[in-house]
């Protein structure tokens, strides 16, 4: 009796198993799609996963939209996709903010919520990883540049605020 309920065991931690490597292997599927410019790939394995709120696929897809890569070009689904894997800390689709709102891609041209999402992402990094941090802080801040000290001033106190909300709604 107690073997048949051992296979049964066996065979739905196999299942479980197999489960976990054919969604992670969508995303590596996808990601190698995008690397040979195989968009239609590419977008068909990465949109469950977006639409499921994975923030790698999501980043991919806004890139994709944002730069018309096998999907008409869209920079209002662009910045949809980047916000949501903003939202939970995605760096990258931080980085693809500020560039969005920087030029006016998706929404009106807001170099203070450029300068707040490049803000957000420059702290994640501060606490990951000191070299990034490093290199960014010698770089010169274009975005600032071009800005007021109060208009600075309100980037940095967005930046903190959202943080303080753990970058919901911002």
């Amino acid at each position: 009796m107690k073997q048949p309920l051992i296979q049964v065991l066996l065979v739905c931690l196999c299942c479980c198993g197999l489960t976990g490597q054919a969604t992670s292997g969508s995303l590596a599927d996808g990601q190698n799609a995008y690397v040979v410019s195989d968009f239609a790939a590419a977008e068909m394995l990465f949109r469950p996963l977006a639409e499921r709120g994975n923030v790698t696929a999501q980043t991919y897809l806004g890139r994709m939209y944002a730069k018309g890569q096998g999907v008409a070009q869209n920079f209002k689904e662009a910045m949809s996709l980047f916000q949501s894997a903003s939202a939970q800390g995605n760096a990258s689709a931080q980085h693809n903010l500020v560039v969005m709102y920087s030029e006016g891609r998706g929404v009106p041209q807001d170099n203070v919520r450029a300068l707040m999402w490049e803000n957000i992402s420059a702290s994640k990094a501060a606490m990951t990883d000191s070299k990034n941090q490093t290199e960014r802080i010698e770089q010169p801040d274009f975005i600032a540049m071009y800005m007021t000290r109060k208009q600075i001033n309100k980037a940095r106190k967005l930046s903190n605020e959202c943080m303080a909300r753990n970058l919901k709604g911002c």
